[in-house]
């Protein structure tokens, strides 16, 4: 707890003296690898937060982890309790990416989306995204032999 309080210190002081040479803070992690965190300065521009976090290993179904991925539209607005996502990750061994699996809402809010990706990527988890790798899924028939028939 003391570990993630002085970094949440440190995270307040990098937002609130930022200034226009310096870069957004990146992705932060909390816990043990269980949670990261993207906080951004919403000086100029009102930017989203984003919280990814593991949920307790209860709910996982068999051959895959449950995350919680949350965003916060408007993080200075206390009211704002954010739209969050069930995420499902593959716990198998893979070669390359880990599968994910989302909502179709997720995938077309395609900002949010690419977020969960560097989300992913801060905690060590190489994801394979569908949506990002192979966008036009979705317009392929299921009897196309790729000769356009």
């Amino acid at each position: 707890m003391a570990q993630t309080a002085a970094e949440y210190s440190e995270l307040r002081d990098q937002l609130f003296s930022l200034h226009h040479t310096r870069p957004e803070p990146p992705w932060r992690i909390a816990g043990q690898k269980t949670m990261a965190i993207r906080a951004q300065s919403g000086v100029l521009l009102r930017q989203p937060t984003f919280v990814l976090r593991r949920l307790d290993a209860g709910s996982d179904v068999p051959g895959a982890a449950t995350w919680d991925f949350t965003v916060i539209a408007h993080p200075s607005d206390s009211a704002d309790e954010g739209t969050s996502f069930v995420v499902m990750v593959s716990t198998g061994d893979h070669t390359g990416g880990v599968p994910v699996q989302v909502s179709k809402e997720l995938e077309s809010e395609r900002a949010w989306y690419q977020q969960l990706e560097y989300g992913f990527h801060a905690l060590g988890i190489t994801p394979f995204l569908t949506a990002i790798y192979d966008p036009d899924r979705h317009r392929k028939r299921a009897t196309d032999d790729g000769y356009g028939g």
